[in-house]
């Protein structure tokens, strides 16, 4: 996924953050200053009063994204607190932020609704902050917090902040005396959370237990699973059909892996026209039918017919679909009063 917004903080040390960047702006009622940091290259606030939370103006694409940074322990013993931002409404004072607290080594997770706030879940404080990249995770009702990948706080289901705002940063007493520059905030991005397929337990692999899924393939060449075999939902599969064969899965598609699937290739009969004995084309009659596969007059014993119902078409042709492809016998009835006077035809031909 890309980001809409980053920044490394580019700058020149001490030059307040809308100075260094007119994308940025002050939450309404906060007032202490960020600064780019010593080197010109990070943020960093002198501020050990107040909070200093700055929005950036660029649109999320929707309220799911996640805000992530890099923090680092710069030296000394300040009680700074440094974090993220994300669904700020401008000028409101309404938002979700992270809160990365020296002092108890605590990360907590705080909404803020027109300047009431709460903390959201229990803080996490196994965490003692050397360089580590932290995440505002705000995925539809669920809001988390994340540090190095692995979630710390939450998912905890909020509702109360559903419009995407702005994402942001927020930073406090981690410049000591002005000039020595205790923690920073760098590396800032944002990037919306979208949904899509993962591939378990391997990229471009999947894993079938028990039975050998049976797939059969059509003459139009697509997967079509049999009964008991296994659906695989998501992406559809992308073959390619040959005269004899299927080949290989596309780059990209879904593989089997394990016991091979068994391919069964299928089609129709089509039969000539019906007639009966006074020259009557059979048109739009249901009639009952039995195919046997490979099968010849006088060898029939040894074959499983299979049976069906179906009607003739306008033309007096009947077209039975789904039989493996092949040649065979096909016996047709049209059934009237009694086996006596039933009109029985049949047709030898090939399943294409």
């Amino acid at each position: 996924m890309a980001a809409f917004v980053s920044t490394a903080f580019p700058g020149s040390a001490g030059q307040e953050l809308t100075a260094s960047d007119a994308a940025w702006s002050k939450q309404n009622g906060f007032t202490a200053n960020a600064i780019i940091g010593g080197d010109g290259n990070w943020l960093v606030s002198t501020s050990n009063t107040t909070y200093a939370i700055y929005q950036n103006s660029a649109t999320p694409p929707s309220a799911n994204y996640r805000v992530v940074a890099t923090f680092t322990h710069i030296g000394g013993a300040l009680a700074y607190e440094i974090g993220l931002t994300g669904r700020a409404a401008t000028g409101a004072d309404t938002l979700y932020f992270l809160l990365h607290q020296r002092s108890g080594n605590r990360t907590r997770l705080f909404k803020r609704v027109a300047g009431s706030q709460t903390q959201l879940g229990s803080e996490y404080t196994g965490y003692t902050l050397t360089t580590g990249s932290f995440e505002l995770v705000m995925d539809g009702d669920q809001i988390s917090v994340k540090i190095d990948g692995s979630t710390v706080v939450g998912p905890v289901t909020d509702t109360s902040i559903t419009a995407a705002g702005k994402a942001g940063v927020l930073t406090f007493n981690s410049r000591e005396l002005g000039t020595a520059d205790r923690a920073k905030i760098d590396d800032w991005y944002a990037e919306e959370i979208t949904a899509g397929v993962t591939a378990s337990p391997g990229a471009g692999s999947g894993t079938f237990s028990g039975a050998a899924p049976t797939a059969s393939v059509s003459s139009s060449g697509a997967y079509e699973p049999g009964a008991g075999s296994a659906v695989i939902s998501g992406l559809t599969p992308t073959t390619t059909r040959t005269t004899n064969a299927l080949a290989a899965p596309a780059a990209g598609a879904i593989a089997l892996t394990g016991n091979a699937p068994t391919i069964v290739r299928t089609g129709s009969f089509t039969t000539e026209a019906l007639i009966n004995n006074t020259g009557t084309i059979l048109s739009a009659e249901d009639v009952v039918w039995s195919w046997f596969p490979g099968g010849r007059i006088g060898s029939l014993d040894a074959i499983t017919a299979l049976d069906g119902t179906g009607s003739t078409e306008a033309d007096g042709t009947l077209v039975i679909p789904g039989l493996t492809l092949g040649s065979g016998m096909l016996l047709v009835a049209q059934q009237n009063t009694g086996a006596t006077d039933d009109a029985v035809y049949y047709e030898a031909g090939a399943v294409v």
